[in-house]
């Protein structure tokens, strides 16, 4: 397998419009990284400038060291999985995924022994005989998957390739993804919008917008510790909720106080927070869902509590969100499945603020 370097990738089209506009990163050797963000993001763009699909307006795009700027598609010896399977309809699942070897003239015997070795990895050796009007949807999924193992290629590239499936099968195919990927150890790039997707399977995710790269971290630290609003509200279902307030003090202790909260924060958070300049000043806490629960429903007595009325409860089964109202703000609580909260019902919350993000109102920034 190999690495990817992007140096200062740039994707302009016409002096207006940038959809790429610095991506600088490395990809390691055999690591799945996937790039998320809403549509328009650039996402896809990078992976096509990738696969030589696109020109690269600036910048230089490496492949196990070697600059590929200027190298054909075909030479660079990547393998991708696009949205729509692209697979083809007169052939048989056999000879969909050999075309490519076809092409490139390998002895026949060898053909067969790579197209069998993939069926039988992704458990689809019963359907080579079959035409893809024949197959499911996941199954067209794996075939599409299986052609691109058969090249062996240095790097793969996924372009949202489950977004045509159903909720459930996406969940198995994620799955048969991620152990593709460790029985291979392949260098995977895989382009999503899902949130769900890129936090299961990622290695690394890099989040985008607008043509940025907002941040470029591992799973756990891009939900704890997102480096900006957008990330923290792009990242995690139910999204993270954002109340806005100043840090004050009172007898010796620093709150967030908002229009309808006041909140005691821990004596570490409130010490980077007066050394960095936010005494008095305004600023956005940031708290997931998880970290609200009922008050009274701990052995201990919570530090930080406010009241808030509930107007919609979701009731998952194992989990219930709460959407809530506290004055001028609103928010999401995730609570047990068998919580007895009720619309219309005044609910007393305990705040977890050792696990509060703060953001700059100006900058949007997360300060830790």
């Amino acid at each position: 397998m190999a690495s990817l370097t992007f140096d200062h990738i740039k994707k302009t089209y016409g002096a207006q419009s940038a959809a790429v506009k610095d991506f600088h990163l490395d990809v390691k050797d055999e690591e799945l990284l996937v790039l998320v963000g809403p549509s328009g993001c650039g996402k896809s763009t990078t992976l096509r400038m990738i696969a030589g699909l696109e020109s690269i307006s600036e910048g230089k795009l490496y492949i196990d060291g070697d600059a590929v700027n200027d190298l054909p598609p075909k030479d660079r010896d990547i393998a991708m999985v696009f949205q729509n399977y692209a697979l083809y309809p007169h052939m048989t699942v056999f000879d969909n995924m050999a075309f490519g070897l076809k092409l490139r003239k390998l002895p026949k015997k060898e053909i067969a022994e790579r197209v069998r070795t993939a069926a039988d990895i992704l458990e689809i050796g019963h359907l080579l005989k079959r035409k893809p009007k024949a197959l499911s949807g996941g199954q067209r999924q794996r075939v599409a998957l299986g052609r691109s193992i058969v090249r062996e290629p240095k790097v793969f590239l996924m372009d949202e390739p489950l977004s045509n499936l159903d909720a459930k099968l996406r969940v198995t195919m994620r799955a048969e993804i991620s152990k593709l990927h460790q029985r291979l150890k392949a260098t995977i790039v895989y382009v999503t919008h899902d949130q769900t997707e890129a936090m299961t399977m990622g290695d690394r995710i890099v989040v985008m917008n607008e043509g940025d790269i907002q941040q470029a971290a591992s799973p756990h630290e891009i939900y704890h510790y997102p480096a900006n609003l957008f990330v923290a509200g792009f990242i995690g279902s139910p999204s993270m909720n954002f109340i806005k307030g100043a840090i004050e003090e009172g007898h010796g202790q620093w709150y967030f106080a908002g229009s309808s909260v006041r909140l005691p924060i821990p004596k570490e958070k409130a010490a980077v927070l007066v050394q960095k300049g936010y005494s008095g000043k305004e600023m956005i806490a940031g708290l997931r869902p998880e970290h609200l629960t009922l008050a009274g429903q701990s052995e201990h007595p919570p530090e930080a509590v406010c009241r808030a009325v509930a107007e919609v409860c979701e009731n998952l089964g194992a989990e219930m969100y709460v959407h809530a109202v506290s004055g001028d703000d609103r928010m999401t609580i995730r609570l047990d499945g068998a919580s007895q909260v009720k619309p219309g019902d005044a609910i007393l919350l305990a705040v977890n603020m050792n696990r509060a993000v703060f953001f700059d109102v100006d900058t949007e920034n997360a300060v830790y």
